[in-house]
């Protein structure tokens, strides 16, 4: 006895799948009937089979579908050297674009290491404001004169009044305005009339002019004696206390470009010219900045002192 072949199961879901599959169709007037119309096979969701492809979906099982999507291929056209944002131009646009940052590295070393060009205040060899003080004791006067004079004989700053002060101070500048002449020795004649007509002249102990410092429209002006820069300054060895307080006060009062000019003044011009070169060298390794803008300058002072003297400032 044969037994009844039973209809497979769907399940619902499959079966709404198939149904949104296929084709809406409308029946306006004057058409055939849609039932009337062959199914199309290609969307038939088959019921005694495993599975069913219905173009891109595929139906396998009860709960299991698949679907496939062509992809297209992807083609980028595009050419590397001529896309915008990426053409580099000439080095005027490179720097135009990138302006190089000349403050952040000098940042970063600075918190690493000490600067070189830092400032040193508490090197104190240059004397600021007076370099010598004269208290005469006289009695009772009408008038007085008081001359500082070099060991050359010459006058280099005369003072005179009625009434004698308690200190007379002298500047360290000349009758003509220009810094006197470290290492050579100094004296000074006070010469007093009193209300007589007597006159009484005095002369005082020799005295030498320490290295000084005056402040001037352009910058610090430094005088000292060549024998105050010391026998170890030069290229290989380190640079004296005198010279390191020189390029302190230069790098706290100036900026890297601005010229500085160094007169030396000597008995002969080979003298000259050796001292000034041992300044320069000690110098400059001490100011930032091209070394080019440390200028030098030679005078001959005939019966000046065998050390030299040495005037730094700011050229004009």
């Amino acid at each position: 006895m044969s037994t009844p072949r039973q209809p497979r199961r769907c399940s619902l879901t499959s079966l709404i799948l198939a149904a949104s599959l296929l084709p809406a169709t409308a029946s306006p007037a004057g058409t055939t009937d849609p039932a009337d119309a062959a199914p199309d096979s290609s969307l038939i969701l088959t019921g005694d089979a495993e599975g069913s492809v219905l173009r891109s979906l595929t139906v396998e099982g009860e709960n299991r579908i698949k679907f496939d999507f062509e992809r297209p291929e992807l083609t980028v056209d595009l050419d590397p050297a001529q896309a915008p944002g990426l053409v580099w131009g000439d080095a005027k646009d490179v720097l135009d674009r990138t302006v190089p940052d000349r403050v952040g590295p000098l940042l970063a070393l600075s918190v690493a290491g000490l600067s070189p060009y830092r400032p040193q205040p508490w090197l104190a060899a240059f004397r600021s404001g007076p370099v010598a003080r004269f208290r005469p004791q006289t009695g009772d006067i009408s008038h007085w004169e008081l001359a500082v004079v070099d060991a050359r004989g010459e006058v280099a700053r005369e003072f005179s009044g009625d009434k004698v002060p308690d200190e007379i101070t002298w500047d360290g500048l000349n009758q003509q305005g220009e810094p006197a002449t470290p290492g050579l020795t100094y004296s000074y004649v006070f010469t007093a009339l009193d209300r007589a007509g007597n006159r009484k002249r005095y002369v005082g102990e020799g005295f030498q002019v320490p290295p000084f410092r005056l402040e001037t429209k352009r910058g610090p002006l430094l005088v000292f004696s060549g024998a105050d820069v010391g026998a170890g300054t030069g290229a290989s060895a380190a640079p004296s206390p005198l010279v390191q307080e020189v390029a302190s006060w230069l790098n706290r009062s100036l900026g890297p470009d601005t010229p500085i000019l160094i007169t030396v003044t000597a008995p002969s011009a080979a003298a000259a010219e050796i001292l000034g070169e041992r300044v320069r060298g000690a110098l400059v390794p001490l100011l930032p900045g091209d070394p080019a803008r440390v200028v030098l300058r030679f005078d001959v002072l005939r019966g000046g002192p065998d050390s030299g003297s040495v005037r730094v400032e700011p050229a004009a």
